[in-house]
């Protein structure tokens, strides 16, 4: 016999081999036990269930060393572990008169940083910095009216912060800097969330008296430099991870903008079809357009546009529609389903919602859009002051070619000029009347609109999967956070 056949003939006699069952479980002479496809599947549930009570009998031992907190959102603490007052530990630290040094920011996401290493943050920094408050590295700074979203941190820098912002130095040698950090972004922002003041949540205002009295868990300082170093590692790749994946969302965001762009610019472009003969737009920003097309300001191509009702939100009330705001429409062009707010009928009643439109954000969020359908909804809805409705003449014009037109690059440049060109930092129905419109063919703008569409969902499907991925990281990142600093789970000496 060959030496390959010889090596098939003992794999063969080696393969397991069930000789006996008892009940559904079949049993090996070696006492393996294994299930069948169809029978087995009674025997693998109690097993499943008796690994659960094994692990609750080892929790319940774990926890035998654990007292009450007297906090009952966190619980129980181990036994060694104290609660102490955070104000017993820290110092108000109020320097100012430093203009020249660099400025801070406190981000929910990252903590302190360099604001000016940041291109999401667009609060303008004042000329005078003469009464920002100076930051040392290893002091603890808070945005009083964000810290229940997570806005603070231990700085690592050197630098100066907003006269809104609390500066606090270290003054206990009972407390370590890192696990003070971690302790705060990982646990505490529902708890300041209950203790900041205010009525609506942007306007919500945490007071230094009631941070100061606010109660933390010490462990032993060994143990607190233990997590510290731990969940520094730990948070480290972490957040490398979460970076890669924010990334990868802007990417794609971007890329779909650049297609939109493109196609409402130069048409669809298939490979192999010959060039299209071009001309000049007449306007720089949009270039070169596909000869029989035309550019038209946005007032020519409408029925009607017009802003909304400048009045303030209401929650439900019987006798109300519902309220369109900016806040209301998600980055794909879509109407939330939470957070809906109201405006009585008598307010609302000149700017009820009743034809297909284009919706266009007039401030604050640049692009953000959506194709508004009366039909589609299943309530009544009136229009908010900080959104336009532009409803598209047919004849000219479609309002699914006009809403990819305002979510290209076109639009942005031109509302990025108009802002420059005045102190409005408002661009009203009236305004946009200006807005230069590439107009293809009608049977055109349908293609191009079928093929964006086919083409968005496909990208943004792409990015709700790293969005759902994102999501799942940063909650895996709070309960490790929590865990640890709260001593569910303890560092191993």
């Amino acid at each position: 016999m060959s030496k390959k056949n010889q090596n098939y003939t003992n794999r063969k006699q080696n393969r397991f081999q069930p000789e006996r069952m008892r009940g559904n479980v079949f049993v090996n002479n070696s006492g393996k036990q294994w299930l069948p496809r169809e029978n087995g599947r009674e025997a693998k549930v109690e097993r499943l269930l008796r690994v659960v009570k094994e692990k609750k009998k080892e929790i319940a031992g774990n926890m035998a060393g654990y007292k009450d907190s007297g906090i009952e959102w966190i619980g129980e603490i181990p036994k060694g572990w104290n609660v102490s007052k955070i104000g017993y530990h820290l110092k108000w630290f109020s320097k100012k008169n430093e203009p020249d040094k660099e400025v801070l920011s406190v981000y929910r996401e990252l903590g302190v940083v360099k604001k000016n290493e940041r291109d999401d943050n667009h609060n303008r920094t004042p000329l005078d910095l003469t009464q920002y408050k100076y930051v040392r590295p290893g002091d603890l700074v808070i945005n009083k009216m964000k810290a229940w979203q997570g806005s603070v941190g231990v700085s690592d820098f050197e630098g100066i912060v907003s006269p809104a912002y609390f500066v606090y130095e270290f003054t206990s040698k009972m407390i370590n800097k890192k696990y003070l950090h971690h302790l705060l972004r990982g646990c505490y922002k529902d708890e300041m969330m209950r203790l900041s003041d205010g009525i609506r949540v942007g306007q919500w205002d945490l007071s230094s008296y009631k941070f100061e009295r606010m109660p933390i868990i010490l462990p032993p300082l060994h143990e607190q430099q233990r997590i510290a170093d731990f969940l520094d590692t730990k948070c480290s790749i972490l957040d490398r991870t979460i970076d890669a994946v924010s990334r990868q969302i802007e990417d794609l965001e971007k890329y779909k903008k650049a297609l939109i762009t493109k196609t409402v610019t130069k048409g669809i472009c298939k490979k192999g079809e010959p060039e299209r003969a071009m001309k000049d737009s007449g306007v720089e920003w949009i270039g070169e357009v596909p000869e029989e097309w035309s550019v038209k300001r946005l007032k020519y191509v409408l029925n009607s546009i017009r802003n909304g009702a400048s009045a303030a939100s209401y929650e439900y009330e019987p006798d109300s529609f519902r309220y369109v705001r900016i806040t209301d429409i998600d980055d794909n062009g879509n109407l939330k389903q939470t957070g809906k707010q109201y405006l009585p009928k008598e307010m609302a009643k000149n700017f009820i919602l009743n034809k297909k439109a284009v919706l266009i954000a007039n401030t604050g969020s640049l692009g953000k859009a959506m194709l508004f359908d009366p039909d589609k909804e299943d309530e009544v809805c009136a229009l908010n002051g900080h959104l336009i409705e532009a409803i598209a003449n047919p004849n000219i014009i479609s309002n699914e070619y006009l809403y990819f037109f305002i979510k290209s690059y076109n639009y942005i440049n031109w509302v990025n000029r108009s802002y420059v060109q005045t102190t409005m930092q408002m661009l009203s129905a009236g305004r946009h009347k200006n807005l230069p419109v590439t107009v293809p063919p009608l049977a055109e703008q349908q293609q191009i609109a079928d093929y964006l569409d086919k083409k968005c969902k496909n990208i943004d499907n792409r990015a709700q999967k790293r969005r759902q991925q994102l999501e799942w990281l940063k909650e895996y990142k709070k309960s490790l956070i929590f865990d640890y600093v709260t001593g569910k789970k303890r560092v191993k000496k």
